[in-house]
């Protein structure tokens, strides 16, 4: 039976050794600037959970916050009145790799959860103002979810579009980007295979609607969350292994900035670069403090 709706009582975010009675786990995963984050405070009714509105991903870690479940009446599934929402570094960031977030995940889970720990699922969230459904189907950004092997995971793997309330007026078709979304070969396979879709219309209804989801199916072992993202680990590893090694554009303008200088078209040229990626090169050097904090 679904909570009846009323205002939350949030809570801090906690640092302790979760254990099965402190309540169900339910990792948000998705792109710089999807709004897990955000979705974590309209869940709980106010802000607990820091926003970066700059997206950059630099400064986020791995952190659980608890939000009580509405209402006085929960899931037969669920021994407590919480839930632990885990807000996880945004994918696809400039700051760290994919494989390095995902191994942050998995630390955090050997760190953080006991044994009996279960988890309700993992809801990954997308910004629905972005069309990416071309990148999904060029397989240009990647994308871990896709590499779930437990059955049991992928029905408790809820893709949930977000943002729906920036466009009150209509003025945007977000509905097309939504199909062309459930189209592609990655969402497809995953729909197939039993994941869900839902939207997420940036209310405390919608969020509960959403997690409501995933709370009314019964919550598996930790342990199943883990061996999955060791073998997405392993794979990411692969990949990163057969990728060629060559100087791009990020790896020259790390050198840029620990050289001092603004190389040259030719220079450019040499290091494999295009002459757009040059002309770039030539157009950081009033921003060069800035980077240099970032790098």
């Amino acid at each position: 039976m679904r909570p009846e709706l009323e205002p939350t009582s949030p809570q801090s975010p906690t640092s302790d050794t979760l254990d099965v009675d402190s309540g169900v786990v339910v990792l948000l995963m998705g792109h710089s600037g999807a709004g897990k984050s955000h979705f974590i405070n309209v869940a709980a009714g106010q802000q607990i959970a820091p926003e970066c509105h700059m997206l950059s991903g630099q400064n986020s870690n791995i952190q659980p916050f608890e939000v009580k479940i509405p209402g006085t009446t929960r899931s037969q599934h669920l021994r407590a009145n919480s839930v632990f929402l885990v807000d996880t570094p945004g994918l696809n960031n400039f700051f760290r790799t994919d494989l390095d977030i995902l191994r942050e995940i998995s630390d955090w889970i050997s760190d953080h959860c006991g044994p009996n720990v279960k988890v309700g699922g993992i809801l990954f969230l997308q910004d629905i103002t972005i069309d990416r459904a071309t990148e999904y189907e060029k397989a240009v950004i990647p994308w871990p979810v896709i590499h779930l092997s437990s059955p049991e995971l992928v029905k408790r793997l809820l893709l949930a579009t977000g943002k729906w309330d920036r466009d009150a007026q209509g003025h945007n078709n977000y509905y097309d980007t939504e199909e062309k979304l459930k189209r592609t070969p990655a969402w497809s396979r995953m729909i197939n295979q039993g994941a869900q879709l839902c939207r997420f219309e940036g209310d405390t209804k919608s969020a509960w609607t959403v997690l409501n989801q995933l709370l009314d199916m019964e919550p598996q072992p930790i342990q199943l969350l883990q061996q999955n993202l060791t073998r997405i680990k392993e794979r990411f590893q692969q990949q990163v292994k057969k990728q060629p090694k060559r100087k791009g554009f990020l790896n020259m303008l790390k050198g840029l900035f620990s050289r001092g200088g603004i190389p040259s078209p030719h220079q450019h040229r040499a290091e494999g670069l295009s002459d757009k990626d040059g002309r770039k090169m030539f157009s950081l050097h009033k921003v060069r403090p800035v980077i240099m904090q970032a790098l």
